[in-house]
């Protein structure tokens, strides 16, 4: 859904200034995002197009993680199954990935402090753990988020 945001807030609302008293910001033109909970995806609209159920509002911006990128972020946080986000709808948006609805930051900052022995042994690790990985349920999230939102991409394109 395109409407109105207090860029520092981070709240949508139908006004030109944030209706917060302490904030009064002006608002900025912006794209929401809400999660339908039923389907397991971002959607345009505060009710899933796809199943009718009411979505929450959860970022105004959003990718899909790949499965190969789901693996490394497994092996960074330090998952004991590697695998465990192949059954997850994962993204991220708004500097968190957001794993099944639920956002969840990682510190780049601490990353960057890990030693090379660390990073090697993450990266021996994905390399030999890569080529396993199923993709079966991200192929069906997709489909799921297309079909969600195929009358936002309709809109957009025509």
């Amino acid at each position: 859904m395109v409407e109105k945001i207090c860029p520092k807030c981070k709240i949508p609302m139908n006004a030109d200034v944030c209706v917060k008293k302490s904030c009064q910001t002006k608002t900025v033109m912006s794209t929401t995002l809400y999660w339908c909970e039923e389907c397991n995806v971002p959607v345009f609209e505060p009710m899933c197009p796809r199943c009718g159920t009411e979505s929450r509002y959860i970022s105004t911006d959003i990718r899909p993680v790949f499965p190969e990128e789901q693996l490394l972020l497994a092996l960074v946080q330090g998952k004991e199954n590697p695998h465990c986000y192949e059954n997850s709808s994962v993204w991220y948006g708004s500097g968190a990935y957001i794993i099944d609805g639920k956002k969840e930051k990682i510190s780049i900052t601490e990353i960057n402090k890990w030693s090379l022995d660390k990073i090697r042994a993450i990266k021996e690790e994905y390399d030999r753990l890569v080529d396993s990985i199923d993709s079966s349920y991200f192929d069906r999230m997709v489909a799921a988020f297309v079909e969600a939102n195929k009358e936002r991409y309709n809109f957009i394109t025509e």
